[in-house]
């Protein structure tokens, strides 16, 4: 007999037991009042052959020797180890003792005289140990089921703030993680009726006890658990014919969800056969699926909408002895949940569109079918808006939403009724990437020209003017066509070469198409190159201003100078305006740039009037681009400038021209009269090339107008014409009294032309080109007229 045999560890883990009569001995804390056992070391609870529980009135610890009395002969002293002792009350303690050295013949003395009162046979109780592991891991697997389940059902996942995924995932363990604890429970209690093993009936009696107060009927329990599932549970046995194999399977169990579920009583199906209560499962494949599960024993989960209902459910089986358990619930409204969030991942919140990972995913498609199939051929066409920005700050977003779903309808219009084949996703749509650049993806066209000839039918579509908030706006676009070639295997790379080609058409005039090619590439690499360069260029302030004289055609002085800005690029050299101010004003960098400008040059100007005062300049013009004009900040700028330079308003011109006016004459109109109110003069320059020069004139409150150099440029060839012009417009102007630059003057005959026509002031190559600000005063004492006489 082993003594290594180990005492209940946890003396709470007993249960209430009956008063205590001759056969068996089970109170929690009770004395052992058995007739002729008695311990020295205190009253004794149970015993083992590895050691006794005793109750005793002190703590007790490390070794300690005791003894029995048995009162059939000698004490029995033994030598024992305190393996616990815990308090239980006042002077009371619950100790137990583990034997160390207890000879076989003592310990059969022991245990004879503890089970004295045993009946004769002193058989174990049929009922094996509760399996608490397996019963606890059933509970738990059943609550956190359930515990899923309820989530879902109340959308306690959005009040938890969870990711979206969340949702997908406890959907997906909800159905197993409830199937897998009614098994585990299922197993515990039939474990609890399992015969006992020989070795269990043959063994001692090694602690003794009554489970007789243990009531309950496992099979309610069972019952009770199939009751409260959310999920609908059957229990089958498989029906057998004489070649063994499986003809069909009985209900044997059901419980209330499953009766929801399926629209039948238990009384309908249990003790029947499922082909002739269920046909519909056998017309939905899931029959054969379930006698798999029982050959194999494999078990099987699957979502699958029935044809005769429409409703999506979901379905675990597991083999269950010679048949099978099945839980099932209604999945549909989670399926509607899924494809919400799965069209949501994969589609435009605002327009419904396509976004950019399916138009991936459409891509890859697309490049693999050139390599499967000969002569398969695609096109992607990328479509960026013009204006677009400019209406979305100048009438809001709101208003830039509804321009963007009138763009989405006009192209759901256009490629629907293509002759050409031309496919994407399900409905002939473009997808949309963010903001106002969208992309059409043409499958299995038959060449190049395909492409080109839709792209022109949706130029003349987005050519119509759209009427947004009451306002009539017009938005055209510009496109960039790749077609599909072997070297394209990424679909990064076709949508790069696509964004490129639209970058050409921007560049080019907009409101056309450009189809890429090779050289394109290395352009639009030098442009993105200049870009990065000017915002370097930006945020250390390395540019310069040059000064260009207005001189006086009639005197000859130096009246005033215009302010003109340089790019000293390291590696290209001087970068004129005209390359690199059109790219600032994309990027946003011109306002900066201008306020740098305005401020060098009135900072100059006043030095030049403090250093040189009895010939200094009267005047200094400076340009003021479109993106400063909409600046709402510009106002408080020029103000805080002027107040930091000391330069007299009068003194200082902004330069504006038609084409920045002409896009809102009621926005224009009230900044240039705020700048008006501060004093600061307004010159309308390259006055004659706009297409409403004399809308201008009387709708803002200009002070000179600048005669454009095309006009001074063709007096040579055709002067009697261009000086007939040149007349009219000098003299509307001193009728509206206005002064009157001539800009361009490169040779002596032009000088003499307009000094014949009154023109007051000039400037041109003749006089001289621009100079560096420390090189003006050279300029300041020059009779220009002399010295550039014909």
């Amino acid at each position: 007999m082993s003594h290594r045999e180990t005492l209940p560890i946890d003396p709470s883990s007993t249960q209430p037991r009956p008063r205590p009569t001759r056969s068996v001995e089970h109170r929690r804390h009770g004395r052992l009042n058995e007739p002729g056992l008695s311990c020295s070391a205190g009253s004794v609870i149970d015993l083992s052959a590895g050691g006794v529980r005793i109750l005793s009135k002190r703590a007790l610890k490390g070794r300690l020797d005791i003894f029995f009395d048995t009162n059939d002969g000698p004490k029995l002293g033994v030598k024992t180890r305190i393996a616990w002792c815990r308090k239980v009350g006042f002077r009371a303690y619950l100790v137990g003792l583990q034997f160390e050295d207890l000879p076989l013949s003592a310990a059969k003395r022991l245990l004879r005289q503890g089970a004295c009162a045993a009946t004769p046979s002193s058989k174990v109780p049929r009922r094996q140990p509760v399996k608490w592991g397996a019963l606890l891991t059933g509970i738990s697997l059943l609550a956190a089921g359930m515990l899923a389940q309820a989530c879902q059902r109340n959308g306690w996942i959005d009040h938890l703030g969870l990711p979206e995924y969340a949702g997908a995932l406890l959907a997906q363990a909800t159905r197993p993680l409830i199937i897998l604890g009614v098994i585990a429970l299922v197993y515990t209690l039939l474990s609890i009726f399992a015969r006992p093993t020989p070795s269990q009936r043959s063994h001692g009696v090694a602690r003794i006890k009554d489970q007789s107060h243990d009531r309950r009927d496992p099979r309610k329990m069972l019952n009770s658990i199939l009751e409260s599932a959310l999920g609908g549970v059957l229990i089958l046995h498989a029906v057998r014919d004489d070649m063994d194999d499986i003809r069909d399977f009985v209900v044997q169990t059901i419980n209330p969800a499953a009766e929801q579920l399926l629209g039948r009583s238990a009384e309908d199906l249990v003790g029947r056969r499922l082909n002739s209560v269920l046909p519909c499962l056998s017309i939905e494949g899931l029959y054969d699926k379930a006698v798999s599960v029982v050959e194999t024993g494999l078990p099987h989960d699957e979502q699958q909408r029935l044809r005769h209902d429409g409703k999506w459910y979901r379905y675990t089986a597991v083999k269950l002895g010679d048949g099978l358990a099945v839980t099932f619930a209604d999945v549909s409204e989670q399926r509607i949940t899924e494809d919400k969030l799965r069209h949501a991942a994969y589609h435009d919140a605002l327009t419904g569109l396509p976004n950019r990972k399916l138009l991936i995913e459409h891509l890859v498609q697309a490049i693999h079918r050139t390599d499967r199939i000969k002569g398969y051929k695609f096109a992607v066409l990328f479509l960026d808006f013009d204006r677009f920005k400019i209406i979305n700050d100048s009438l809001g977003h709101e208003a830039g939403d509804r321009l963007l779903l009138e763009i989405t309808q006009r192209l759901r219009d256009n490629l629907r009724d293509l002759d050409t084949t031309a496919r994407f996703g399900d409905a002939h749509l473009p997808s949309r990437l963010g903001g106002d650049e969208f992309v059409v993806l043409l499958e299995g066209i038959s060449d190049d020209r395909a492409a080109a000839t839709v792209a022109q039918r949706l130029l003349d579509t987005f050519n119509e003017p759209y009427v947004i908030s009451g306002h009539e706006v017009t938005s055209t676009a510009s496109i960039g066509i790749v077609v599909s070639d072997p070297r394209y295997t990424k679909p990064d790379d076709v949508l790069r070469d696509a964004d490129t080609a639209m970058y050409q058409a921007k560049i080019t005039g907009k409101a056309r198409y450009v189809v890429f090619d090779e050289h394109m590439h290395k352009t639009i690499v030098e442009r993105l190159t200049t870009e990065n360069e000017l915002r370097t260029a930006v945020e250390n302030e390395a540019f310069e201003v040059v000064y260009e004289p207005i001189v006086c055609l009639q005197s000859g002085k130096l009246k005033g100078l215009e302010a003109l800005i340089r790019w000293p690029h390291p590696r290209r050299g001087e970068v004129p305006p005209g390359e690199f101010i059109d790219i600032a004003e994309e990027l946003g960098l011109i306002a900066p740039i201008g306020r740098w400008v305005l401020r060098e040059a009135c900072a100059a100007f006043v030095g030049w009037r403090r250093d040189h005062p009895d010939n200094a300049p009267e005047f200094i013009n400076v340009n003021v681009s479109r993106g400063q004009l909409r600046d709402p900040a510009l106002i408080g700028q020029i103000n805080a400038i002027m107040l930091e330079s000391g330069i007299e308003p009068g003194m200082l011109r902004l330069e504006i021209t038609e084409s920045m006016v002409m896009d809102d004459l009621d926005q224009m109109s009230n900044v240039l009269n705020q700048l008006k109110d501060l004093g600061v003069g307004l010159a309308m320059d390259d006055f004659g090339t706009g297409h409403s020069s004399l809308t201008c004139l009387h709708r803002f409150p200009l002070d000179v107008l600048k005669i454009d150099r095309s006009f001074i440029n063709s007096v040579g060839r055709k002067e009697r014409h261009y000086g007939a012009i040149l007349h009219a417009v000098i003299a509307l102007a001193e009728n509206l009294d206005m002064a009157v630059i001539a800009e361009g003057i490169e040779n002596a005959n032009q000088l003499a032309l307009l000094q014949g026509l009154s023109c007051q002031y000039g400037q041109g190559y003749l006089f001289n080109q621009p100079v560096m600000g420390k090189d003006v005063h050279l300029l300041l004492e020059q009779d220009f007229t002399k010295t550039h006489a014909a």
